[in-house]
């Protein structure tokens, strides 16, 4: 499954990355809505977003989940949380074996 940098709380460690939790909220939002409009258009996508219990399990870090789950909340049934055994489950019933 793909997983990156960008959408990950390891980005309050990088020297250009996150300085504050809204500006991890921002990018995820951005992102999420990105992926909505391509997904509407018949071309979902899969977006992983890391945490961390280290990192975003800081009290102040802790802002930024919240305000990424109200994000998500926001957009209903346009996206679907999932973790990654219902991901791995949805892809070995969708994809072909081989």
């Amino acid at each position: 499954m793909p997983y990156a940098l960008d959408c990950n709380d390891m980005k309050f460690f990088h020297p250009n990355g996150f300085v504050v939790p809204q500006h991890f909220v921002d990018y995820a939002e951005a992102a999420i809505d990105q992926l909505i409009e391509e997904g509407e258009r018949g071309v979902p996508k899969l977006l992983n977003i890391g945490l961390h219990l280290r990192i975003c399990g800081r009290p102040a870090r802790f802002r930024a989940v919240e305000g990424i789950l109200r994000v998500l909340a926001a957009r209903g049934g346009k996206v679907w949380v999932a973790r990654r055994k219902d991901i791995a489950a949805h892809a070995r019933a969708a994809l072909p074996v081989g």
